[in-house]
Order: C-alpha cells, then structure tokens, then sequence
C-alpha cells in the first residue's frame, strides 16, 4: 500500500488497484446506507445484503483508477455472475484495508526522518550553554 492508501489485490482476471479512503467510504455509505464500521460488522455477520460485496468491490476499483463504466463492467463478470459468498472475502479485506491498513504497513513509523535519532529535526534551537535562573526565583536564605 502506498501513502495515498491505493493497494494491489488479486482478483477476477488478474491484478488491479484498488483505494479504500474517505471519498470511497462516503460513496460506500451513500449508497449502503450505514458507515465503514457497521458496514465491515455487517459483512462478518449474518445481515450482509446482496450489494454490499459487488458496491464495497466497484467502489474500491474506481478509487484506484479504473472508470465508474470499467469497474460496473468488472463486478458484473467476477461478482454478479459468481456465486455471493465468492466474493465477500475480497469485500471484508478491502473494508479491512480502509478502516485498518494493510498488514505490512509499518504501526507508527513517521514518514520523514527519525526525530528521536535526528537532532536536525526539533524546532526548538539546541542549547549550547547552561540554562539561566529564572527570574521568579527568590535566592536561598545563608542565614
């Protein structure tokens, strides 16, 4: 998976992008009727409905790339015409994708340079010196 959450994944005749990010969920809540959420425990349970895998698979093609015509095309040939349960796995990995991530993606790795390792990075200037008091400080009694 790439930064702008697009994926490869395997499915009909071969390879095909697929991205999963808000603009598609917000298709996929249009036209479904519920959120990501309610949508990816839907298809884990017993109330999928029978346009929930075809919609979550043409919506996902389109965010990759391909065209609106294209990708109602390919989910007529490799979902409609197959049996329902063939593609609702490849339907709960894309919701998977979109509210998880892909597996390989590294949990918390910043994109730019290490900032724990890379003292370039802080926005605040190092300190070359020793600190001065503060001036709301009252001096310590001798007495």
């Amino acid at each position: 998976m790439s930064r702008n959450a697009t994926s490869i994944i395997t499915f009909g005749d071969g390879d095909y992008p697929v991205r999963m990010a808000i603009g598609e969920l917000r298709a996929l809540a249009d036209k479904l009727g519920c959120g990501p959420v309610a949508l990816f425990n839907r298809l884990r349970g017993d109330a999928v409905l029978p346009d929930d895998p075809a919609e979550i698979i043409r919506v996902a093609l389109i965010g990759g790339g391909m065209t609106p015509v294209e990708a109602l095309a390919f989910v007529r040939r490799y979902v409609h015409d197959r049996p329902f349960l063939e593609s609702l796995p490849t339907a709960m990995m894309l919701m998977g994708l979109a509210l998880f991530g892909p597996a390989d993606e590294p949990v918390g790795k910043a994109a730019g340079p290490d900032v724990a390792t890379d003292p370039t990075t802080s926005s605040s200037p190092l300190s070359t010196g020793s600190a001065r008091p503060s001036a709301s400080r009252r001096k310590r009694s001798t007495e």
